[in-house]
């Protein structure tokens, strides 16, 4: 998949491939294991998977303050004699061509054209060779950009904000990757240092010994670091790739909590997400180890306003890393007694953030001893909540979207096709239960005069407040659906006599009788009013729609401001 072409398919659709090639990135990069040239591995593992023609690192010259290129990869078929002369020789300082704009910023910088664009510093040797398109990601760990990858590509794309977030995150699992890599050369380098001790040693045997024994165990405890640091990073690799591949979201979560909780030692580890604005939080989800109490059933509906030193600290963007509870400082009082109630004696909490919106966070305690997290681990877990704040905007996108396609976009009341749905619903229970239902058609007359002359902004707020007026005249298990214009349907199901169908219409009618008052204007309206009853009109949806619309346009010609049934008779008796 080439990451600057985005012609052939949907935009959503190139987004969850682009994601699923980059988390692919992530586990091969995870999953090797030799230390020698590992930045030219990188650098052919992205072009690889992207189809992306060149890579280049370009690794910090800290005494210098410059950046120097230290490994070049591209593909057999590109021969690039003198843009590779050229690169070889030239150095940037920050803020200086795009390596040096990338580790200034410490992100990632993507040039949709570097013809026209200034910061590429040798674009006419580049643009003879045909490239167009570059990107640039900055390898990260703990805030010190290590170094800088840049990609050139034959083709040149717009920007897309959704990759450059994701490329993020990779570069920030490179920095740790490589961070792992050169830790194993440090750990191969005294593994070596120690055998040429032994084989030296051949006097003082017993007082060496010691001295022995205790580089073994130093050995021992730096090997056991370095394979919980791969166990840490192929598992937030893991945790990416469910979000990736499964339409089960809560499933997915609880699945990253639980290795998360696992590996971090924590006692219980949950999600809370923000919602009413963030002005409630609730805990959705929760995982606790053997033997520790879930507190999930005691964490819903938790006013925001109630724990104002941790939404402070939230919304600041800070991690928030107690290791006492105790010790917390004056100002987090309430937390600290709710905390305390909790029988919590340490805890990290993480924000989330979708879309630079702040969503929730992820926690972890630990309620059997005091003391802080590894920060190695932080900076891992941290990755995960960024790859959690993803999957909630992505699920929130695709709530969005499911929403929009059965609801009116004015009024947010079902459209037709909720409306089909709701109406065949409610009669099949109907015919179960042996019930009556009715459904009525709701006309605004002369609706087209007020539009015309008060215009579209004041015709819809009209529309808005005839809405709130309906929703008050029905119950809760009523439906309102807005079908055109001006045009509603009203599902009453089970009613007991059709005489309360029309008692409903009497209250619409008496609801809107009373002006309003939109915009400096007085507006006076009515409504015709048609309903058609099932079983009695008909047993099927088609006619008992058809039916409430011949009813409605009878109450128009009756001269409007009226009700009428389908059934004429019912017209006499009521």
């Amino acid at each position: 998949m080439n990451l600057f072409n985005t012609e052939h398919n949907p935009a959503t659709s190139n987004l969850s491939e682009r994601c699923h090639e980059l988390h692919v990135i992530m586990r091969i990069l995870a999953e090797l294991t030799t230390p020698d040239k590992v930045v030219l591995k990188i650098l052919q593992t992205i072009c690889e998977n992207l189809e992306l023609a060149l890579g280049e690192y370009w690794i910090v010259d800290n005494k210098n303050n410059v950046l120097r290129n230290e490994e070049v990869w591209y593909k057999p078929s590109v021969n690039i004699p003198e843009y590779k002369k050229i690169t070889s020789q030239i150095v940037f300082s920050p803020g200086v061509g795009l390596p040096g704009i990338v580790y200034t910023a410490k992100k990632p910088v993507w040039i949709q054209d570097i013809v026209h664009n200034t910061h590429f510093y040798h674009t006419k040797v580049a643009t003879q060779e045909g490239f167009q398109g570059a990107l640039g990601i900055p390898a990260i760990h703990e805030d010190n950009v290590m170094g800088v990858f840049v990609f050139l590509s034959y083709t040149s794309q717009p920007f897309n904000n959704d990759i450059l977030m994701l490329l993020a995150s990779i570069g920030r699992f490179i920095g740790l990757f490589i961070t792992r890599r050169q830790a194993e050369n440090v750990l191969h380098q005294k593994y070596k240092d120690l055998e040429l001790k032994i084989k030296r040693r051949t006097s003082a045997l017993i007082q060496a010994n010691r001295r022995l024994q205790l580089k073994i165990a130093e050995h021992k405890q730096t090997e056991n670091a370095l394979k919980r640091r791969i166990d840490f990073e192929k598992t937030v690799a893991s945790i990416s790739t469910k979000f990736l591949i499964t339409s089960d979201f809560n499933k997915a979560v609880f699945k990253a909590l639980t290795d998360a909780g696992q590996l971090s030692n924590a006692s219980r580890t949950y999600l809370f997400q923000f919602y009413d604005n963030g002005s409630i939080m609730d805990n959705t989800h929760e995982w606790c180890n053997e033997g520790v109490i879930p507190e999930i059933y005691h964490r819903h509906n938790i006013p925001a306003a109630m724990r104002p030193w941790l939404m402070e600290n939230l919304h600041a963007g800070n991690i928030i890393h107690i290791a006492d509870v105790s010790q917390m400082p004056q100002e987090a009082a309430a937390e600290k007694e709710e905390f305390e109630k909790e029988g919590i004696k340490a805890f990290l909490i993480l924000p989330i953030y979708a879309e630079n919106e702040l969503v929730g966070f992820i926690g972890f305690d630990n309620v059997v001893t005091t003391g802080p997290w590894r920060e190695e681990d932080i900076a891992r877990l941290r990755i995960m909540a960024e790859i959690t704040g993803n999957a909630i905007s992505h699920k929130k996108a695709e709530a969005l979207i499911t929403h929009m396609a059965y609801h009116d976009p004015l009024t947010n009341l079902p459209n037709r096709n909720l409306f089909q749905d709701r109406l065949q619903v409610a009669i099949v229970h109907a015919k179960r239960m042996g019930t009556i239902m009715a459904l009525m058609a709701i006309d605004l007359d002369n609706f087209k005069t007020i539009n015309d002359s008060l215009g579209h902004y004041t015709g819809d707020l009209l529309l808005l407040a005839v809405v709130e007026q309906l929703k008050k005249c029905v119950r809760e298990s009523d439906t309102i659906a807005r079908t055109g214009g001006d045009e509603f349907l009203i599902i009453l199901p089970e009613i007991t006599y059709p005489l309360n169908a029309a008692i409903v219409a009497n209250k619409i009618l008496d609801a809107l009788s009373k002006p309003f008052f939109l915009e400096s204007h007085e507006i006076y309206t009515t409504v015709s009013i048609g309903i058609s009853l099932y079983p009695l009109d008909t047993n099927d949806i088609s006619s008992l729609i058809k039916n409430a619309d011949v009813a409605m346009y009878l109450s128009k010609e009756q001269g409007k401001n009226t009700y009428r049934f389908y059934n004429s008779d019912m017209n006499t008796h009521v």
